[in-house]
Formats: structure tokens, sequence, C-alpha cells
């Protein structure tokens, strides 16, 4: 009884703190919010001649969900965005807002929400067209092209799951039972299950979360490019307390703190910048202790990783 008062005001916190991960929380959750009251309210008009809930539900896929055929798509755009916020099950949502929540946590300590709204939506729409491509081109997918749409947020929180792995691959985290686990080795393995699940009944959205998945990766690549960085301010270098990328990270988690103006300062971040923020850096934390500093090239990697609901409906 006493831990539930702690659990309730953090719960009212997160959500009150309006940031981009509530957000995108929310409205997820709003969403199967008002599908499932209206279908309470379908399924108390209908008739044994007349299913209304079923009839409702239909029309909610058909006008929400993206279509697996360019022709469909083309007469309703809008599903490429309202697609990633589409649960019709509790528990596909329950487990789904999870996910986003745990690693959209993590991910916020090393970039900022914007940059999380961009990768969310990022790899949502190119979930999307690894959906509609791969039902397009395979053979396989022939017989259920003109009816297989697909909804869910899986392949906008697997964009998110593979950048921050990207990032940051040796971070930890405890997993019941297995104890820490460095989340590279979670998104290798939720790849590996989508390859292999292809061959399920949900093949559209185990493509569209490997969609999701090579945006997410993509992202952070570009983000790290002396390329990517120049194309636009939407693709600017990675800032977090004291304005250099990736600094002040431990192997098994974050550390977040802020270094004082000083001339030492200024020139290891002159140096840092010269070598393409691929170098490493040594300096002493408040304790007195010595931590380690790194640039992307020290705790990220870009060249290993590449990872909707389909009705055929495909979940993600």
């Amino acid at each position: 009884m006493f831990q539930s008062q702690p659990l309730a005001d953090n719960f009212t916190r997160f959500f009150r703190n309006k940031s981009a991960l509530s957000r995108l929380i929310l409205i997820n959750i709003l969403v199967w919010l008002a599908i499932s009251v209206s279908r309470v309210i379908a399924y108390l008009f209908q008739t044994r001649g007349n299913p209304v809930e079923e009839n409702w539900i239909f029309n909610v896929q058909q006008w929400l969900a993206v279509p697996a055929g360019f022709n469909l798509w083309v007469s309703k755009p809008w599903t490429m965005l309202t697609y990633m916020f589409l649960q019709i099950d509790f528990w596909h949502l329950f487990f789904n807002m999870i996910w986003l929540y745990w690693f959209g946590k993590i991910f916020l300590e090393f970039m900022d929400g914007k940059r999380l709204m961009a990768v969310y939506f990022t790899g949502g729409v190119a979930g999307a067209l690894a959906f509609m491509l791969a039902y397009n081109v395979f053979p396989a997918f022939s017989a259920s092209l003109g009816s297989a749409v697909a909804l869910g947020a899986s392949a906008s929180i697997l964009a998110i799951v593979v950048s921050t792995s990207v990032m940051v691959p040796d971070y930890s985290v405890n997993l019941m039972f297995l104890g820490p686990v460095k989340i590279k080795y979670i998104a290798i393995v939720t790849l590996i299950l989508d390859v292999l699940m292809i061959r399920s009944g949900n093949a559209g959205g185990h493509i569209a979360h490997l969609g999701g998945a090579i945006a997410g990766y993509a992202y952070v690549c570009l983000l790290r490019s002396k390329i990517g960085s120049g194309i636009s301010p939407f693709l600017s270098g990675i800032r977090i307390g004291n304005d250099l990328p990736f600094l002040t990270l431990r192997p098994q988690r974050s550390v977040r703190s802020r270094l004082p103006d000083s001339p030492e300062l200024a020139a290891l971040e002159v140096v840092l910048k010269n070598r393409g923020l691929d170098g490493r850096a040594e300096r002493h934390g408040e304790n007195g202790g010595q931590e380690e500093s790194m640039g992307p090239g020290g705790v990220g990697f870009c060249g290993i990783y590449h990872g909707a609901f389909s009705v055929s409906l495909s979940e993600s």
C-alpha cells in the first residue's frame, strides 16, 4: 500500500512533464482508448444480422492502417502517419509502450526530444515503405496484396531501439532472470527473430520492423558523418550535457555531468572536432576519480547493425 503512492506520483509526473516520450506514449494510449470506447458503443447496437462492431473495426483499419497496395495508399496517404499510432488489441499496445518507454528513456540520455520524435516518425515511415515494397515485390504476398494492411508502433519503436543500440552498444540493462545485458544484444536478437518470423502469419509486421530498424541505424550514422551533419539542422550533431557529443559515458551506464568552462575544455573540444569527433579523452570527475569520455568512435558503431501488425493484418 505504501509503495503505490510513489508509483502513482512517478506516473503522474512522467505525463505532466510533457516530454517527447510522454507525448508519444500518451497519443498511442488515447488513440487506443478512443477506438476501444467506440467498439463498446458499436457492440451495444449490433444484432445477429448486423455485426456493427466488426464493421466498425474494419472501417477503422481501412482508414487509419497503411495498405500494402501503392494504388490504395495514394487515395489515403495520411495512413503513412496514422498507422504508427494505431493499436487495436490491449496487449499489443501494452508491450509496444513498455518497449517505447524503456528505450525512449535511454535514448533521451544522449539525444533530445526532437530527435526522439524524428527517429519515431522516420522509423514509422520506413517501416510502412518496407511493408508496401515487400508486398509489391515478392510473389509470396501477391494473393493478399489488395487486402493487407499494417498498423502499430513497433516499426517506430524498433528504430529507437536500434538507434540507441548503435549510439551506446555497451549500455547495460538488468533483465529478469538474466541480469545485466548489453542493449546491442537485445537489438541483435530482436532483429534475428524478426527475420526468422517472416514466414509467420504476421510477415508484414516483421518486415515493417526491419524497415524501422534500418531507418534507426541510418539516422545515427548520418548524424555521425560529416556529410549528414551538413545536410540540414535536422541532422546536426548530438548534444548532451557539456555540448560535446557522447561525452562522459561509462562502459556500463551513462553519466550525466557538466564540465566547467576552462581552457582545457576548449582545447579538448577543438581536438575532438578536428578528429571528426572520433577521439578519446580522459578527465577527472568531481569526486577525484577518473572518468572515461569518448567520441562516437569510442562508444558506438556504424557497420554491424542494420532492426506493425498486418490483414492479412501486420502488427508493428
